[in-house]
């Protein structure tokens, strides 16, 4: 198989839509088994497995939801034209509906197509280059290294991830230059605001709706966040609520949680001078509903 090919089959799933709600769990899944390939692990997935640890990665890096649904992506991907599932060795064959029960009492497995998990083996660069398709287009950069770790990935990615082949829009290079000026050059949370010369170190202009997740590179859209907070932020630490009041999950706990988060807990985080570039509580309402580990 081509490594074009190879690319655009990854960088293109189809994932499920429904408004601005977010839906990781294709990627996750293939993240997850793209993991086992680079650690040397080319045997079929057993669905009890996945059940297992691709529900934990949904708990930590997807949407809160009343509950997760690892058998969905271990079904659906078969439609993407890349994923086969057996049982016993043999195709599978399904009468009735699928069913998480279903998958788990027959023993069911996965695995990539043979061309595809061939020219992985034979080109582990090519897996690592649709690892960086899929972080680059579904999460944002804050995240990347924690979900290569949690699914077991401990080599380098590429230094250009081929964003062609994936979903991720093209950014505004200015961005950043306006959050930060817009927030005084200082972190919204804790007012941070190092500089060495006259240049900002770990200052960052952090998306409310991700980028991945279709939000604008504007004003309204971002707070100027020191690189802690803005980690702490993409990953659901804490929230705004619609009077800009920082809002901690509960599950915050730990040396430093104090400090870092719980003594700004319902403190109004430093807004812009100018009203107009505050940000948009459509976007706060995403983050709350999206992103957020809490209630």
């Amino acid at each position: 198989m081509e490594q074009e090919t190879l690319l655009l089959k990854f960088g293109k799933l189809r994932i499920w839509s429904n408004g601005s709600q977010r839906a990781p769990h294709k990627p996750l899944l293939v993240l997850y088994v793209l993991g086992r390939i680079l650690r040397g692990d080319f045997a079929p997935v057993a669905y009890n497995e996945v059940d297992r640890d691709v529900r934990r990665l949904l708990q930590d890096f997807g949407p809160r939801r009343k509950s997760d649904h690892p058998e969905l992506p271990f079904w659906h991907l078969q439609s993407d034209g890349l994923w086969q599932l057996s049982e016993e060795g043999r195709e599978l064959e399904v009468e009735g509906q699928l069913s998480r029960k279903m998958l788990l009492d027959r023993g069911i497995t996965g695995h990539f197509s043979t061309p595809i998990l061939e020219a992985l083996i034979e080109n582990p660069s090519w897996a690592l280059e649709i690892v960086g398709i899929l972080l680059e287009s579904h999460f944002p950069p804050t995240l990347h290294q924690e979900i290569m770790l949690a699914v077991g990935i401990r080599e380098e990615l590429p230094d250009t991830p081929s964003k062609e082949f994936g979903k991720a829009s093209r950014r505004d290079p200015e961005f950043r230059g306006r959050i930060l000026r817009a927030y005084g050059y200082g972190c919204a949370v804790c007012g941070f605001s190092v500089r060495l010369g006259n240049t900002p170190v770990g200052l960052e202009a952090a998306h409310i709706r991700w980028h991945q997740a279709g939000g604008p590179d504007s004003e309204i859209n971002g707070m100027a966040l020191c690189s802690l907070h803005h980690k702490l932020f993409d990953r659901g630490a804490f929230t705004l609520d619609d009077s800009y009041r920082i809002n901690v999950s509960d599950e915050v706990n730990g040396n430093g949680a104090e400090e870092v988060l719980w003594d700004y807990h319902q403190k109004i985080v430093r807004t812009p001078r100018h009203e107009s570039l505050y940000p948009a509580q459509d976007y706060i309402d995403w983050h709350v509903r999206e992103v957020f580990h809490g209630l």
